[in-house]
């Protein structure tokens, strides 16, 4: 199952705190309960999809691309000093003219996403 909002949560996914556990798994701070953490671990399969799981309701329900995978996938492109961007659709993400990614979901169901580098900061001026 697909979240609706891919958007509202791609938003919120930027603003949790992601930390390292494994080589494929991650701790990710829950916003609404700060005691709490979900496990997420994230592989790249095969056929070149990326595959997200997470501890989360949603996730147990069967959902996938919750706002804590969405996390983990901004972190790893943060490190390359890429910004992601998830969409709905293929048609959607190929709008963008970048390349496409999928985040591999049930029965051939799919989140697209998109990468860019991140903006540079201006350079400090000489003094």
């Amino acid at each position: 199952m697909k979240p609706a909002n891919i958007k509202k949560l791609q938003n919120r996914s930027r603003g949790l705190t992601v930390r390292r556990v494994t080589r494929d798994t991650y701790a990710v701070a829950s916003k609404s309960q700060p005691d709490l953490q979900h496990i997420v671990t994230v592989t790249m399969g095969p056929d070149g999809a990326i595959r997200g799981r997470c501890t989360c309701p949603w996730s147990h329900h069967g959902g996938f691309g919750c706002v804590h995978v969405m996390a983990v996938l901004h972190t790893l492109a943060a490190r390359k000093k890429r910004r992601l961007s998830f969409w709905p659709t293929l048609e959607e993400a190929e709008r963008q003219h970048k390349r496409v990614l999928r985040l591999a979901g049930g029965h051939n169901d799919a989140i697209y996403i998109t990468s860019r580098p991140l903006p540079r900061l201006p350079r400090p001026e000489a003094a």
